[in-house]
This record gives C-alpha cells, sequence and structure tokens, in this order.
C-alpha cells in the first residue's frame, strides 16, 4: 500500500506523470481483457482517494490497443477534478504484459506488468527510479462513473475545508493585525506619558532662575553699600563735592544699579524665565496634546478590537491624573517663576534708589530715571 500511495502521489504532483501512470493502468486492462475466457469487463479500474483511471482496449493476437481515461486531485488544486485522456498499444505474450505510452509531451514511455485472472498489476517508476506495482481491477465504465463522482464529492469537500480554513487564516490574520495595533497604540501611549511626566520637571529651570536672583541679590548689597560709602562721603563735604562724590554716586552706585543689578535682572533672571522656563512650557503643552492624540489612538485601536486587551495599556483615568499633574506643574513654574521676577525687579528698584540717594547725597544732578523691569511669564507662553 505505501508503494501504492507513493507512485499516487507522483501521479498527482504532475500532469505527465499522470497521464503516464493512467497508460499504464489502460495497458493492464487491456492484457486482462485478452486473458479472460468469461464475458470481459468493460475496462479495468485502479482507484485511491485522489485518483481514478480507467482503461478500455481490443485485442488482436499478441497487440494491444486502447485509451486510457483518468479523474485525479491535484494537490495544488484539490478544489477541482482533472481529467486526462491518452492511447496505448502494447503486446501480450502468456502472463507478460508491455505497453507504449506514447505522446508530444512524454516521448514514448515502456511499461511492464503481469495479468492474472481479472487483476492486472503493472510496474510504474516511482519519482526515484525504483518501480512500484500499481495493480487494476476489472471494472464496468458506471464504477468508473461512480468513482468520478466520488472525486467530485472529495473536491467539493477539500475547497469547502479550503475556503473554511482561508476564511479562519484571514480572520486570525486580521484579529493579530487588531492586536498589534493595540499593543503599538499602548506602548506608544507610555512612552508619550513617560516624556510628559520627564518634562513636566521644572526644577532645573526652577533651580536656574533661583540661582541667577541670588547674584541679582548680592549685586544689590554691593550697590547699596557703595550708596553708604558715597553718602557718608558727602556728610564729610557738606559744602561741595570734594572731587570724588559725585564720580563715585554715578560711576560706582549708578553704575553698579545698572550694570550689575538691572543687568543680572534682565539677562540672568528674565533671560533664564523667557529662555528655559517659557520653551519647558511649551513642551509640556506639546507634550498633552501628543499624550491625548495617543489616548484617543489606543481607544480606537481598542474598539476595532473589543475581544482583546492589553494589560499594560494605560487607561484614561492614569492619562488624565498625567495630565492633570503637568498642568498643575506649569501653574507651579509659573508662579514660582513671576515670584522671583517680583524679587528681582524690586532689587532693580531698590538699587535705583540707592544710587538716587548717593546722588542727591552730593548734588550731582538728576537721579536715575526709572529703571527696566522685568516682565512676568504666563501659562499661555509662546
Amino acid at each position: 500500500m505505501s508503494q501504492r500511495k507513493g507512485v499516487g502521489i507522483a501521479l498527482r504532483s504532475h500532469w505527465i506523470a499522470a497521464i503516464v501512470g493512467m497508460l499504464v493502468l489502460v495497458i493492464c486492462g487491456v492484457v486482462a481483457s485478452s486473458l479472460l475466457s468469461a464475458p470481459r469487463p468493460s475496462g479495468y479500474l485502479y482507484t485511491s482517494s485522489s485518483t481514478a483511471i480507467f482503461v478500455q482496449m481490443t485485442l488482436s493476437g499478441s497487440n494491444l490497443e486502447g485509451t486510457l481515461t483518468g479523474a485525479y486531485l491535484s494537490s495544488s488544486d484539490p478544489g477541482h477534478v482533472h481529467a486526462a485522456s491518452i492511447s496505448f498499444t502494447g503486446t501480450l505474450n502468456g502472463s507478460s504484459v508491455t505497453l507504449s505510452l506514447g505522446s508530444a509531451l512524454l516521448g514514448t514511455v515502456s511499461l511492464s506488468g503481469t495479468l492474472s485472472g481479472s487483476t492486472l498489476v503493472l510496474a510504474v517508476p516511482g519519482r526515484n527510479g525504483s518501480l512500484a506495482d500499481f495493480t487494476f481491477e476489472a471494472a464496468t465504465t458506471g464504477a468508473y462513473d461512480l468513482a468520478v463522482t466520488a472525486l467530485g464529492s472529495s473536491a467539493a469537500k477539500r475547497y469547502h475545508e479550503e475556503q473554511v480554513a482561508a476564511a479562519q487564516a484571514a480572520r486570525a490574520e486580521q484579529r493579530q493585525k487588531a492586536n498589534h495595533a493595540v499593543e503599538q497604540a499602548a506602548s506608544t501611549l507610555r512612552g508619550d506619558l513617560s516624556t510628559l511626566s520627564s518634562d513636566a520637571d521644572f526644577s532645573s529651570e526652577i533651580n536656574s532662575v533661583a540661582s541667577a536672583l541670588a547674584t541679582t541679590k548680592a549685586a544689590l548689597v554691593q550697590t547699596q553699600q557703595e550708596a553708604q560709602k558715597v553718602e557718608a562721603l558727602a556728610q564729610q563735604h557738606p559744602n561741595g563735592d570734594s572731587g570724588t562724590v559725585c564720580g563715585d554716586a554715578t560711576a560706582n552706585v549708578g553704575g553698579d544699579a545698572t550694570a550689575n543689578v538691572g543687568g543680572d535682572a534682565t539677562a540672568n533672571v528674565g533671560g533664564d524665565a523667557t529662555a528655559d522656563v517659557e520653551p519647558e512650557i511649551q513642551t509640556v503643552q506639546s507634550d498633552i496634546s501628543t499624550v491625548n492624540s495617543g489616548l484617543e489612538s489606543l481607544q480606537q485601536a481598542e474598539a476595532q478590537d473589543p475581544g482583546y486587551y492589553d494589560p499594560g495599556a494605560p487607561t484614561a483615568a492614569e492619562v488624565e491624573q498625567a495630565i492633570s499633574s503637568a498642568q498643575q506643574a506649569i501653574q507651579t513654574a509659573v508662579a514660582t517663576t513671576n515670584s522671583d521676577i517680583s524679587m528681582v525687579n524690586g532689587y532693580v528698584a531698590a538699587a535705583y534708589q540707592a544710587a538716587d540717594q548717593a546722588i542727591a547725597a552730593g548734588n550731582c544732578g538728576p537721579g536715575m530715571g526709572p529703571p527696566s523691569l522685568v516682565s512676568s511669564i504666563s501659562a499661555n507662553a509662546g
């Protein structure tokens, strides 16, 4: 049986092989017909789960001729029954049969076998060159028709099974893609939330402003000390400038108020507020928009795959909490920075006031005038 199955696979796998197999069967049928003394059957039939081959022939002396008709299922197209037919010639000597099959595709193929009673056995070469016995039994045309009908039923069943399998595979692929979409959206959202959390940490920017504020305060102290020296010197010379009072008042006190206190306030405190804090606020606000979009994408992916749950997917509540924390961080950063700006503006005003007092103490002309103050920032920066 294993040899027959191997031959059957070879016949189904290639059209030419199918024709050769069917021709072999035809020849065997002819030989059996010539030897039987009882009324001859219509022909000789070979059947398997995927093949039906029917041989019809005539005998003239020891010479055979006939037609092999076959139907088979192809592994490449199991949903349909394929048919083939070919003529053959041959000889019968005792129980030995020799068949010659010829076609434009095959050339001439010679097969040999034996005939015993109503059974014909033909040696058919397989793909590896070894021979396998192929057995045919006497049968009627109706038997062949029934075998072909059975192949049709098998083909229909296989076709249905293929369609079901294809549909299942398509659904599985669709589910896999939908699951991947959920996982991808969840992964992206987790990354966006991590970025938001990192960016919403304003400690570095706030510390930078606070450090600049401390530097400005130190400049204010120095300015006030210079003003006290000028005022003390002016008291020593109530009737006029000793030659250094006005110079010290305008160059030292006024210069420190303008360049050190005012300069530090504008360049450092104000600069850090606008160059560091405000851009970071814009970054966090952009992050919030990205997170909202990411949550929407995740929810859309989940809606397309309601039967799938990604345990690592952020929930709407977690997203809402992260956004709320980020917004609170923005408000805190704005409030803290504006408090420092208010303080540094106070330092500038105090430095200008000290310079004005020093100038007035020495009767050195008009005062400093109004200082240039640092503008506060807003949560709607940019």
